[in-house]
């Protein structure tokens, strides 16, 4: 395929379309505005209900049409027909009750990897766990952002609001918009770099490094993460779609974003550096049906790699004070610390695996 010269506005709306359709229109499903914040632990999780007729999960993977087979999936040991799936949590350090969660859920056996956001304030609980837990798959979960009321953070590389990384309160700025329009791209580049040293420096043997609301997929940060993967040799968030599943994913946007995202995927494969086939975020809302929307989604898995985004934490005051998607993020760690899920994966017949084994395979 020849190269397509992209406009600026064009290049924006890629983009857009590539982190903000990612965190909001397949991923999050118009969730629904939180009622309270702060709530108590007197505040029961909705009952567990055994049929999803509220909620059902619809094409949460997209197969590809014109690319051959994922060759990481030779590279791994495994058939171009096999399922493989990773189970990630993402947001470690957020707060106390999310690295005992993850914790947990490693030593349960079912969740495969996490990702650890830096600038929080529990960051050395998790960089804890991992130097005392070496088999735990453990990434960076860049973070650019900060987006809580009650709880936030700020960057690790610079205090300068020149940088433009810095709000007026001297935090991150609450959400992508307002942080790619403001930051310089070598700010961006410099304080993800910072995160990356800060994780290795205490003692986390990084399998992969993805995105706080994707906004390394955002223009003003996308050079500077592709510098990075490629120097720390990590694994890439981009997903390896051709035009046509970027058709399905994000109907409606001109042909040249298409191929722009096709082109950027396969560059980065050619550079050595591999991809995951797709990436499904297990929504927040209607916790009662968390199972049943779990298992759906499990069941629709499709041939190569896959990654399902969870974000489990254990239920405590301090979740409730920073989040009203608290519920949500309790019922992912009830569901992955269940002997119903543990059955339900081995019926399935998929394999689990971390990032690790796809850094390894990168790093071979």
């Amino acid at each position: 395929m020849s190269k397509v010269k992209l406009s600026r506005r064009e290049f924006m709306q890629a983009g857009a379309i590539t982190a903000a359709g990612l965190a909001m229109s397949q991923f999050l499903h118009n969730q629904s505005p939180a009622k309270a914040i702060g709530a108590t632990l007197s505040t029961p999780l909705p009952p567990v209900r055994p049929t999803p007729t509220a909620y059902p999960v619809t094409m949460p993977w997209l197969p590809e049409s014109t690319l051959p087979p994922n060759p990481l999936l030779k590279k791994m040991g495994f058939s171009e027909k096999d399922r493989v799936l990773i189970v990630h949590v993402d947001d470690l350090g957020m707060c106390q009750s999310n690295v005992e969660a993850f914790a947990d859920l490693t030593n349960f056996g079912l969740v495969s990897s996490g990702s650890v956001m830096m600038p929080c304030a529990w960051a050395p609980l998790a960089a804890h766990f991992a130097r005392t837990h070496p088999n735990a798959d453990m990434g960076v979960h860049l973070t650019l952002t900060s987006e809580w009321e009650a709880n936030r953070w700020r960057p690790i590389s610079t205090v300068d609001p020149a940088s433009g990384l810095i709000d007026a309160d001297g935090y991150m700025w609450r959400d992508g918009t307002a942080t790619s329009s403001r930051a310089t791209p070598e700010a961006g580049l410099a304080e993800m770099e910072a995160q990356i040293k800060r994780a290795m420096e205490m003692g986390i043997d990084i399998t992969h490094a993805d995105s706080h609301q994707f906004l390394v997929l955002y223009p003003t940060f996308s050079e500077g993460y592709h510098q990075l993967i490629l120097k720390y040799r990590l694994p890439s968030i981009l997903q390896r779609k051709d035009e046509a599943g970027w058709r399905v994913t994000y109907p409606g946007y001109p042909d040249s974003i298409y191929q722009y995202l096709e082109q950027g995927t396969l560059a980065e494969e050619e550079q050595g550096i591999p991809h995951v086939d797709n990436a499904y975020m297990i929504p927040m809302e209607q916790p009662e049906y968390k199972m049943s929307i779990t298992k759906q989604a499990i069941d629709a898995l499709t041939p190569g790699i896959n990654v399902l985004i969870i974000h489990c934490t254990k239920d405590s005051p301090e979740l409730r004070a920073i989040t009203p998607d608290w519920f949500g993020r309790v019922a992912d760690y009830n569901v992955w610390m269940s002997e119903e899920m543990r059955d339900h994966i081995k019926k399935s017949g998929i394999t689990i695996v971390g990032f690790r084994a796809v850094r390894d395979a990168l790093r071979s």
